[in-house]
């Protein structure tokens, strides 16, 4: 994730699949493995200081804002405990996808590969199925398998093997509306509720000079980078909720299908919404371009009245140039056609950052014991919080953070990154951590509490057969997105008249929407069935 302050305080142009985040604003007593069973001792090879260090060759991605190498503090931990030496093949950020298929494609794969989901899956015949070796060597991550049924389901391919170990989010919420609470008060508003609502809080951020320089420089509501975001936000796609869509796909709300909000003929009332925003200059205008360093400003320069973003940023009001800045998270608007408030583009409980054992690797079990300590109650305690004295101290009984982490240049999150914190090793987030790397207001553990109730669960990971894989990437990935995309953007924006949608539906029905759908359709009665 990103080290920028208000807008992305999670990296994820790193992780541009949804790769972390969390599951609820408190965490259950059996969120990790209880201490029996669950000691070093336990979780780990014989830590007596005799056993010799087994070798590990490793694949991973390796950035500046997530470094990975033998150099780490978290990772000179696990080897010394584990007894391992990591021989790690580490690429960088960019490239990385390439280098990662190039390996795939040589047959030659490491012992452990550790990367995202999705595209490890598309070569799951070069890795060990993991369901014998996770009950017999990590019965950690057994045990929270149990604990969090969700996770062996989103685990289990269709094939119904399991072939990657994943991390478990603290918490279900990632994005959220933020607003200028100060703006709200200075202009004697209301928090807005309803669409009208937000049309006319949003007008008046534009008309009533409420940054009071004098200049009519205000932009009422900044998105991300493109109409449907990316991991790190939901765009604009976030106001589909109220009209009780998703633009993509989504789990309907008696949770027995999915469906496909794009082609629904809400989709067009929520369309014609954002097009009057857009119209009236009440959405960025360039939107479409702006990139995450130049809408970091204009929120520090105090520009924006309202972004989407990630829910952690409230806690952000000190980076914005004006001492009374006051920042509130506030739900999506609702349209008097739902009645009720709900919110979409939330993460997955199961992140997609993810290790798979080479099926050729002569250390598997050796392999399993390492994650069966990053499981155990020590090991993620060290994933979350690093090393005591170093990262965190105990107060009262509680791991808090050193000031090398608070008061780093590089913000909490960049800091505990920098030791390998709560990187791209799977593990099991805990929420005390997320909410201890904030700027303590409180903020955004009240975020995570207040948004929970109206969370849409987001599609699970599905699995898909080899067949179904080769339909989606040649239908789908490719001409209909494109040709999704482009449309609606251009709906909004006024290129594409609304009065074209329903040739709109018609051309996505001809391109073979219908036959994606039923294959989702096909995967979740699977995955129900699990």
């Amino acid at each position: 994730m990103k080290t920028k302050r208000i807008l992305c305080a999670l990296l994820g142009a790193v992780m541009a699949v949804s790769v972390l985040g969390g599951c609820s604003s408190k965490e259950p007593a059996s969120s990790t493995p209880d201490s029996q069973g669950s000691s070093t001792a336990a979780s780990s090879p014989d830590n007596s200081g005799t056993e010799e260090n087994t070798p590990v060759t490793v694949f991973c991605p390796n950035t500046a804002s997530m470094p990975m190498t033998n150099d780490i503090l978290v990772v000179q931990q696990l080897s010394e405990i584990t007894h391992t030496d990591f021989d790690f093949t580490v690429s960088p950020s960019t490239g990385t996808g390439e280098k990662f298929n190039l390996m795939m494609s040589s047959g030659e794969v490491p012992d452990m590969v550790i990367y995202v989901s999705d595209p490890i899956l598309k070569y799951y015949k070069a890795f060990a199925p993991l369901n014998d070796l996770i009950h017999d060597y990590c019965p950690n991550y057994e045990k929270l398998m149990e604990e969090n049924s969700f996770l062996r389901k989103d685990l289990t391919s269709a094939d119904g093997n399991i072939y990657t170990i994943q991390s478990k989010a603290a918490f279900r919420f990632a994005n959220a509306v933020i607003v200028r609470q100060d703006w709200l008060d200075k202009l004697g508003l209301s928090v807005p509720t309803t669409t009208e609502e937000y049309y006319q809080v949003l007008k008046a951020f534009k008309e009533q000079d409420p940054n009071g320089n004098g200049e009519a420089d205000e932009i009422p509501l900044i998105a991300s980078d493109a109409r449907r975001g990316d991991a790190e936000s939901p765009g604009l796609s976030m106001f589909d909720a109220s009209f009780g869509i998703d633009e993509d796909f989504y789990v309907s709300d008696d949770g027995s299908e999915i469906l496909f909000g794009a082609t629904d003929p809400r989709m067009k009332d929520a369309l014609a919404y954002l097009n009057r925003l857009y119209s009236e200059g009440l959405i960025d205008q360039e939107y479409l371009t702006r990139d995450y360093s130049t809408i970091d400003g204009l929120i520090s320069e105090s520009r924006a009245g309202m972004w989407i973003a990630w829910g952690i940023g409230v806690e952000e009001a000190a980076s914005i140039q004006d001492e009374n800045a006051d920042l509130a998270v506030i739900l999506p608007p609702i349209d008097e056609s739902i009645g009720k408030a709900r919110v979409y583009s939330q993460m997955p409980q199961t992140r997609t950052n993810a290790v798979a054992v080479s099926k050729d690797s002569k250390v598997k079990e050796h392999i399993m014991s390492i994650w069966n300590y990053v499981f155990s109650e020590e090991g993620t305690q060290l994933m979350n919080f690093g090393v005591e004295g170093t990262t965190y101290t105990m107060e009262d009984g509680k791991p808090v953070y050193t000031d090398e982490i608070l008061k780093s240049e590089d913000g909490p999150l960049g800091a505990a990154r920098k030791y390998g914190i709560n990187t791209w090793l799977p593990h099991n987030q805990l929420a005390s951590a997320e909410f201890g790397r904030t700027a303590g207001e409180g903020k955004f553990e009240a975020a995570v509490s207040f948004y929970d109730p109206y969370i849409v669960e987001p599609v699970p990971a599905l699995k898909f057969t080899d067949e179904e894989k080769s339909t989606i990437t040649s239908v789908y990935d490719g001409e209909i997105k494109t040709y999704l995309d482009e449309s609606l953007d251009g709906f909004i924006t006024g290129k594409k008249p609304l009065s074209e949608f329903e040739d709109f539906v018609a051309q996505l029905e001809k391109m073979g929407i219908e036959d994606i759908l039923k294959i989702y359709n096909d995967a979740f009665q699977r995955y129900k069935a699990l």
